[in-house]
């Protein structure tokens, strides 16, 4: 008779193959996320989703008023790695943030008649992810709502964190993520006791129009700062955050003397996911036919001049106007050439 034995998946090659290159707001961003979503049907400006987040050195605590874990989610549920949801694959969110930012993780859920402690260890000694479930008392005296600590902290945030990471970078990025529930005064976040305020795009408001019924798009011209790209919101949730590759279809920004390094857009659709995902195509490439028809405003004022000269005599001039690239020896001839231009408009008048 055959026998059955669990394949062993080493708990260190899970995370190499989940964590990813992000920002420190980006993983503390999932756990919110959960939060928001646990109290959606209830939140409302008057009853907002509050959120507290504490950074040392050591730990992270997230805490929040979303009503404490719901009795039929075990442990199992909680830390499953994966799973089926239609043509995705869900139940990662966590878990990546979690390997990103440290190596042990307990999650209090203080609930009515289900109050609950939830923990895995990545040091212990098995094999394996085991994770533990114990009954706790509820404690009557704080809000039913779920807190999260995650310490032993990974090597390469400590080191952040040690070299003084800016809190105030992590409130401006979760100030973007979350501006719409900011804004509509259904969430409020304060991280080592400052309060997240909403960020929005602050550069100049170009054009807007709606595409396909139910997606609102914003354009805007940033300056050389800003990082150019697409925004995208879905349910006030920000799901492509300044996005400029072959999948917005970016690359066919590509008008003759014209440059989309400052072109920012947003974009606000509320409505299916799912739908979301099926017209997506369909979606960029109508933006960018927007962005195209209000190219006026993306005219180049400068010029990249590009042509081979032999080497000998690009060295020959280096050494004699004193200059380290050919670069300089390029910009010297073109004004050289300006001023001689200049001058003979001059003596024509």
């Amino acid at each position: 008779m055959a026998s059955f034995n669990r394949v062993i998946v080493d708990k260190k090659f899970l995370r190499r193959n989940l964590v990813e290159e992000e920002d420190i707001s980006k993983s503390l961003s999932r756990f919110i996320d959960n939060s928001i979503n646990a109290r959606r049907e209830v939140t409302t400006s008057k009853n907002p989703c509050k959120i507290t987040i504490n950074i040392t050195k050591d730990s992270i605590e997230i805490s929040d008023n979303s009503g404490g874990i719901q009795s039929k989610i075990t442990d199992k549920d909680i830390f499953r790695i994966g799973f089926e949801n239609g043509d995705n694959i869900s139940g990662l969110g966590i878990k990546k943030s979690f390997f990103k930012l440290g190596n042990k993780i307990e999650i209090f859920s203080n609930k009515k008649r289900c109050s609950r402690k939830f923990s895995l260890d990545l040091n212990s000694n098995s094999d394996e992810l085991e994770s533990q479930t114990e009954n706790l008392a509820y404690n009557s005296k704080i809000v039913e709502g779920t807190t999260i600590i995650i310490s032993d902290l990974e090597k390469s945030l400590k080191k952040e964190l040690d070299n003084g990471y800016s809190m105030e970078k992590i409130l401006i990025s979760l100030g973007r993520l979350y501006c719409k529930f900011i804004e509509k005064g259904e969430l409020i976040i304060f991280v080592n006791d400052k309060e997240v305020t909403a960020k929005g795009i602050k550069a100049k408001k170009l054009n807007s129009c709606r595409i396909l019924g139910g997606y609102e798009v914003t354009l805007y011209k940033g300056s050389k700062e800003d990082h150019s790209g697409i925004d995208i919101f879905i349910n006030d949730f920000m799901e492509y955050e300044r996005v400029k590759n072959k999948e917005v279809k970016w690359n066919l920004l590509n008008e003759p003397k014209h440059t989309y390094s400052d072109c920012i857009v947003e974009i606000s659709y509320h409505g299916d996911r799912d739908k979301f995902f099926q017209e997506k195509e369909l979606l960029f490439s109508e933006v960018i036919k927007f962005i195209k028809d209000n190219k006026m405003y993306f005219l180049s004022s400068t010029i990249i001049i590009q042509y081979d000269m032999p080497i000998g005599k690009v060295e020959d001039l280096k050494e004699y106007y004193d200059e380290s690239t050919a670069k300089a020896i390029g910009i010297k001839g073109f004004d050289k050439l300006y001023e001689e231009y200049v001058q003979s408009k001059m003596k024509d008048n």
